[in-house]
């Protein structure tokens, strides 16, 4: 029996075109990555998710339309209603005590600072991707 590898399917919500582009130009590096779309709003998010079905969810907290944590609850009630859905990994400036508490509380796999942790994201992102 031969086994087929299948890449880890990503969708990076980042509102900084600048840092999105960034992201993803990293995570396609890595062979066992796919990055399979972008969102720069929670309602872009919601939508993508819907129809991508991604693996994991690469997300900041804050975005125009409302915080991550309107994603991350979102992402709560799918998989509420649908089953696993995707892991989520939270990617951010700054995340105090409380609101690390809460993105837990909220079902997030991670968190990465963006200003020190890139390569941690990324090491992260290659390891779960081996494991697909």
């Amino acid at each position: 029996m031969e086994f087929v590898k299948v890449a880890l399917r990503v969708l990076v919500v980042e509102e900084s075109a600048a840092l999105c582009d960034r992201l993803v130009e990293r995570l396609q590096e890595t062979p066992s990555i796919s990055v399979v779309g972008t969102a720069r709003t929670v309602m872009d998010a919601v939508r993508k998710i819907a129809v991508l079905h991604p693996d994991l969810v690469i997300t900041d907290h804050e975005m125009e339309d409302g915080g991550g944590f309107a994603l991350l609850e979102a992402i709560r009630v799918l998989r509420e209603l649908e089953g696993p859905g995707p892991s989520v990994v939270l990617w951010t400036g700054c995340l105090d005590p409380r609101r690390q508490a809460r993105a837990r509380e909220l079902g997030i796999d991670v968190h990465f600072e963006k200003a020190r942790e890139l390569d941690g994201l990324i090491d992260y992102c290659r390891r779960a991707g081996v494991g697909s």
